[in-house]
Formats: structure tokens, C-alpha cells, sequence
């Protein structure tokens, strides 16, 4: 921006300048702490989109805002902006049915149970067994050969049929991609099919014969949804429908299955019914509005997310036990500077232009909440003048705030160090527009953004992102120069102007499509070793924090603190050349990898695999 611009807009906002500086005493860190422990609290369960916890912290936010004497600025006159959110789905067992005629009555949790992945229609067809539900030509191996599943429910075992060799590509000790479950859903909607019933083959390595337990239904792991119901049947259950049918038991399909290596599908002359009994949770954006004094048709939308990952296994140990993230940084940290931001400009002055403060739900499933915000506002899009998003601002440290999305406005440049001088507060710009919090959505309608970050800690997304670690102190400042922003910018005569960005760039996995019926979509995935590396070791090669248990590199003898430092003939000296190398491999291949244990070195032989489960 050349100067004689910024002279002019300073000149401009001189009078806004003025009158803000004696309300910089309203903010209290004593306040502001109150409500990030409300927030941040185990009754809180980690505010997960569509738990308990996430509603008590969207009525306590309602409660805040209408005692700020914001009004309502949700759908119907009310605060609320409910939404879909197809992340998450939830089981009702009052609704879920399976049901068989001429076989035993099932009891959902007993006999059978959704995949977390399943798809959710009723759906009705006759039975038929089809083997392990594969068709691998490249291994002369079809269950679909010479048999129509066209509209009928199949019943199949999970994994893949055995090999001798348990080097085999196919039925080796590593199964190939066409054990996964999504392949053979896939496969399965491609033959016509309606629905897949799956059991565990009796005898199979990762089957345990004394116990006849069901794939466990967690929310957590819902974000996918097949294009057909998946369910999960015990084998007593099974073995009770092919009595029904008069077919040979599991056993000794299976038997046949490893021996023959030919196709037993057949019908069972059954007929089924099954409802999975799921539903997409429902999210809900809180919305209160503060009526601008002299253009209160234009607004600036002042946000932040108030939930967070809930009660449920860590990242880096999916399978451990599900413990309470109660994200006191990410992000009670924003949601409690949104409802003191509300106090402060609420108090008066009021600016010209209206403020619509709205804590969003669904950020961290893939900003569910914004990004219906900008398909569905509850204002015109296009008297939208700017957001300012606020996203983890409770561990400011020195000369690591960031205040992104400067580009996105001609006059950002200027209001933001207007703004920061008046917090006496040091910050850098970055150029790069993170698409991970919700500010992105707006963006890509064009609308200037600010996002407010103290940055990434070893806390993030971890059971351990509690309000001890909170500074109130520095969330203080950065308070004050986000009132102070939202007053430039909301009593501007002009502007923000726009500057058209090219597509922002993505710091997280959380980066969501403008679909709303689907999860985000993901880029190919990459062949994986099973492994959760240390990012923060400053050492050659690539330390192993964890292996993952029954993963490849499990199976091929790596062992935590092992530290990788060759892929092949590629060295790999950190992370990114690890990524790199990954990404270039395949699946269904025996690589050797050279790991340094202790004072030795040793060459381990790993077959590589496709992520997913199987």
C-alpha cells in the first residue's frame, strides 16, 4: 500500500481512534479465564458437534450473548443456525433393525451392529452368500463370477481368503487392498447389490476364536458413508441364517473357500430387512447481532468455533481408550474472547455498521458450521463486509501472534497496525491464507478475512490442551486489538475493498469442499508403514514414537524408538523425506527399510499397504 493511501485512511478513522482508548479497561482476565474453565471443564465432554456438551456450551454462549443485549440473529427469529452435519453420525438402537424371515430374531449390540462407515437407508432383497465379497482378477479370484447380486443383501466374510505363503500379495500375512471394507463395498454397489452383511471367518489369524465380539460403533469413527449399509453380525448369528438357508456353516464354507479357490455364491432363499438405525448429527451455529448505529444493513461478522474433538481416543492411539479433549486453546480460548468482544463493543459506542457475532459448531469435522453460514445467511452475502475470526488465541507467546488474510482487503495493512499499536502488541502477517478455520469459507465468497492465531503447540488436538496452560494476560491484548480492528473496520466509510487471492492454501486436514452431503474430500491416500513419527526430533533420519500394532511395520519387526534412515535406496533425513518417498511406493510390495535400534543398524523387509480398514 503506498503511504499517501494509508495517510488518508489514518485520517479517516482518526475520530474512531479517539474515542476507543478509554474503553480498553473493560476486558478482565479474570472474566475472560471464567469462561474458558466453563468451556474447557470435563462436564463439558470436550463439546464434540452433536453431544451434550456441545449444547451446554451453545446455551451458555446464548446466555452471554443475550446478556451483552445482543438480539437474536439465528434462523426463525431465534439464536440458533442448526445444520446437517455428515461427519458424524449417531446409532438410534430404538430404530435399528435386522430382521430375517424364517430365521431367529437379532438384537442390535448382541447379534449384529452398523459399521461406523455404513450406509444409512432401510433397505429390503433377498439373501445370498458371496463368499469373502471380492473380485481380484489379477489374482484369478471372483466370488461375483458366473452369479447376479443384482437388488439383493449379501452376506460375506470379512478379509480375504488364506494363502500357504504368507508372503502371497494376495492372502499373505500383509491383506491386500482388496480385504479393505470400502473396496468391497465398492464392488459390492458396482454388482447392484443392496447391502453387505459381513462376519469374521472362523479361522483366521486376526480372529480371535474364544470371543464372538461386533466392530464397535463410535461416532469418532464416522466420518465416512458407503453408498449401502454395512453391518456386522457375530458368527453364531450367521451360522444360525445359513441353518435357516440349509448351508454348510461358516467353517466349512471357509474351508472350501482356501482350498478350491472357486466361487460358492449362492442364494439363500431368505429374505432380509435392515435399518442401520443411523443419522447424520445436527450441529448449530449461535448467532447474536449488535445493530450497527448508522448502516446497520451493512455487517461485519466477527467469529469463532466453540467445539472441539469430544470423548474419544487420542490421534496418535486410535484403538487406546477415549479420553476428554477439553480444548481449552482450541478453541474455548476464541469462543471466550467472542463473548467478551460482544461485552466490550455492546458497551458503546456502538459502530456504524452492524456486527454479527457467531460462534460456529462443526469447525473441527470440516468447518460444517461456516461453511453453511456463507450457503445459507441469515444476512445478505453480500452486505457482509469482512470476518474476523478468532482460533486458538490463549497461548500468545512473544512475536509469534499471527494475523493472517492482510492480503484480502486494500486496507487491511493499515487497520491491522492501527489496531496492534493501540494493543502495543507484535505480530506477523503472513501472505499464505490458511483454509483450516473458519474464515476460509468466506473467503472463497470473496470476503476480506482476518484470522487471529497464537500458533501450534504440543497440546494441539490432545487430551492436554487444558485452561492451565492458558495466558489471560496475552489473550487480554489481543482482545483489545480486536475491538479495535472490528471498530475500524465497522465504522469505515469505505471498504474493506477486496483483493481477489488466488485459492488459499491449507495448514490442516480440516479443509472442507462446498459439498454438504459428504465429508471433505481427502487426496489419494498415500501407502503407509503404520508407524506415528516424532515431528519434532532434530536428528538424521526419522525417529518412530509408535508402532502401531498389527500394522505393516509391526509385521515386518520395526519397534518403537526404532529410527528410519532408508526407504530403499532413498535416504530419509525427517519427515518430508519421508512423505516424499511414501508417496511414490505402492501398495502389495515388500520394501526393505533400513532402521537404525541402539548402536545397530538393521535391514527390515515391509510390505507396504493401502490405508483402511479391513
Amino acid at each position: 500500500m503506498n503511504h499517501s493511501r494509508a495517510l488518508t485512511i489514518v485520517m479517516m478513522l482518526l475520530g474512531v481512534a479517539g474515542n476507543s482508548s478509554a474503553r480498553d479497561t473493560t476486558f478482565s482476565a479474570d472474566a475472560y479465564l471464567k469462561h474458558v474453565k466453563f468451556l474447557a471443564s470435563d462436564a463439558l465432554e470436550g463439546r464434540a458437534t452433536g453431544t451434550p456438551g456441545n449444547d451446554q456450551a451453545a446455551t451458555y454462549v446464548v446466555d452471554r450473548f443475550k446478556a451483552c443485549g445482543l438480539k437474536p440473529g439465528g434462523v426463525d427469529g431465534g439464536w440458533y443456525q442448526p445444520f446437517e452435519v455428515t461427519a458424524r453420525k449417531v446409532l438410534d438402537d430404538t430404530k435399528a433393525k435386522l430382521e430375517v424371515d424364517g430365521a431367529p430374531a437379532a438384537t442390535i449390540h448382541r447379534d449384529w451392529s452398523p459399521f461406523p462407515f455404513s450406509g444409512m437407508e432401510r433397505v429390503e432383497g433377498p439373501l445370498a452368500f458371496v463368499g469373502y465379497g471380492i473380485k481380484a482378477e489379477p489374482y484369478e479370484y471372483n466370488d461375483y463370477r458366473d452369479f447376479s447380486v443384482e437388488g439383493k443383501i449379501l452376506l460375506i466374510f470379512r478379509y480375504e481368503p488364506g494363502a500357504d505363503d504368507p508372503d502371497a500379495a494376495f492372502g499373505g500375512t500383509v491383506e491386500s487392498r482388496y480385504a479393505l471394507f470400502r473396496r468391497k463395498a465398492e464392488t459390492a454397489v458396482k454388482e447392484g447389490a443392496k447391502a453387505l452383511i459381513i462376519v469374521d471367518p472362523p479361522n483366521h489369524r486376526d480372529v480371535d476364536s474364544a470371543n464372538d465380539e461386533l466392530y464397535p460403533f463410535r461416532p469418532w469413527n464416522t466420518r465416512a458413508t458407503y453408498d449401502l449399509p454395512v453391518i456386522h453380525v457375530t458368527r453364531h448369528f450367521a451360522d444360525r441364517l445359513l441353518k435357516a438357508a440349509k448351508m454348510p456353516s461358516l467353517e466349512k464354507l471357509q474351508r472350501r473357500l482356501e482350498s478350491e479357490r472357486q466361487p460358492l455364491s449362492q442364494d439363500m432363499e431368505l429374505n432380509a430387512t435392515i435399518d442401520p438405525g443411523l443419522a447424520y448429527v445436527t450441529g448449530r451455529n449461535v448467532i447474536g447481532l449488535l445493530p450497527g448505529a448508522s448502516r446497520p444493513d451493512e455487517y461485519v461478522v466477527v467469529g469463532a468455533h466453540y467445539d472441539h474433538l469430544g470423548n474419544e481416543p487420542t490421534f496418535r492411539d486410535r484403538s487406546g481408550p477415549a479420553q476428554i479433549h477439553n480444548g481449552a486453546d482450541d478453541n474455548a480460548s476464541g469462543t471466550a474472547g467472542l463473548i467478551e468482544l460482544a461485552r466490550a463493543l455492546a458497551g458503546g459506542p456502538r459502530p456504524a455498521r452492524s456486527i454479527l457475532f457467531i460462534a460456529f459448531s462443526g469447525e473441527e469435522l470440516g468447518l460444517f458450521g461456516s461453511r453453511h453460514y456463507v450457503r445459507e445467511p441469515t444476512v445478505p452475502l453480500e452486505a457482509v463486509k469482512a470476518m474476523v475470526n478468532f482460533d486458538m488465541i490463549g497461548r500468545l507467546r512473544p512475536d509469534l501472534l499471527e494475523v493472517t488474510g492482510v492480503p484480502t482487503a486494500e486496507e487491511f495493512e493499515t487497520l491491522v497496525e492501527t489496531a496492534a499499536a493501540s494493543a502495543e502488541l507484535a505480530y506477523s502477517a503472513p501472505t499464505r491464507i490458511r483454509a483450516d478455520s473458519d474464515h476460509a469459507p468466506f473467503h472463497r465468497k470473496n470476503i476480506p478475512v482476518i484470522f487471529v492465531f497464537t500458533g501450534m503447540h504440543k497440546d494441539y488436538h490432545r487430551p492436554t490442551d487444558d485452561w492451565e496452560e492458558i495466558n489471560p494476560a496475552g489473550a487480554i491484548k489481543i482482545l483489545k486489538f480486536g475491538r479495535k480492528l472490528v471498530t475500524l473496520i465497522a465504522d469505515s466509510t469505505d471498504g474493506p475493498t477486496p483483493v481477489v487471492q488466488e485459492r488459499e492454501e491449507s495448514s490442516s486436514s480440516s479443509l472442507a469442499s462446498d459439498s454438504d452431503r459428504r465429508p471433505p474430500p481427502r487426496r489419494r491416500s498415500r501407502i503407509r508403514l503404520d508407524i506415528m513419527p516424532q515431528y519434532n526430533d532434530d536428528q538424521a533420519g526419522l525417529l518412530i514414537e509408535r508402532v502401531v500394532r498389527g500394522g505393516a511395520a509391526a509385521k515386518g519387526g520395526m519397534k518403537n524408538g526404532d529410527r528410519i534412515v532408508k526407504i530403499e535406496e532413498h535416504t530419509i533425513d525427517g519427515i518430508r523425506d519421508y512423505m516424499k518417498c511414501m508417496s511414490a511406493l505402492e501398495a502389495d510390495r515388500t520394501v526393505d527399510v533400513l532402521v537404525r535400534r541402539g548402536d545397530e543398524e538393521l535391514t527390515l523387509k515391509i510390505r507396504l499397504r493401502e490405508p483402511g480398514l479391513r
